[in-house]
């Protein structure tokens, strides 16, 4: 399983996001990315289906460079955490057709929570899958 966020490089909110994602998952591989291009690369590396994404947007626009990235996101479980609340903004944000929805001037508990439940239904899924491919050879 994969654990993957996007975010602003200086980025206040995206500071704080990393370090609970970090606190809550001090086991787990966080991969970072800074840039839609390393991101893009990073996606098309490896089967969807067992990662996890969160992304932080920046702007208006950072939200528009990511959506051009929605084929490769299709089958991945995100939270998205937008710039702010306005309508346009929440418009194109569902568009990602995220498992969450938060903004970046949350505290990011509620989303802990959220992306620990996303996390261990995955780590049982991944499981559940070993063991259904055991059973069969």
């Amino acid at each position: 399983m994969s654990l993957l966020y996007y975010r602003p490089l200086q980025n206040d909110a995206a500071e704080k996001l990393q370090g609970v994602i970090e606190s809550e998952f001090p086991g787990e591989d966080l991969e970072v990315f800074y840039s839609t291009g390393n991101f893009s690369e990073r996606l098309r590396q490896q089967s969807r289906s067992s990662c996890a994404v969160v992304i932080l947007a920046d702007s208006m626009n950072d939200l528009q460079s990511l959506f051009t990235l929605k084929n490769l996101l299709t089958d991945i479980r995100i939270i998205l955490v937008l710039p702010e609340r306005s309508e346009e903004v929440i418009a194109m944000g569902y568009k990602f057709r995220p498992r969450f929805l938060s903004y970046a001037d949350s505290d990011f508990r509620d989303l802990a929570v959220v992306l620990k439940k996303i996390v261990e239904l995955m780590e049982k899924d991944t499981h559940q899958t070993d063991v259904d491919y055991m059973h069969l050879h």
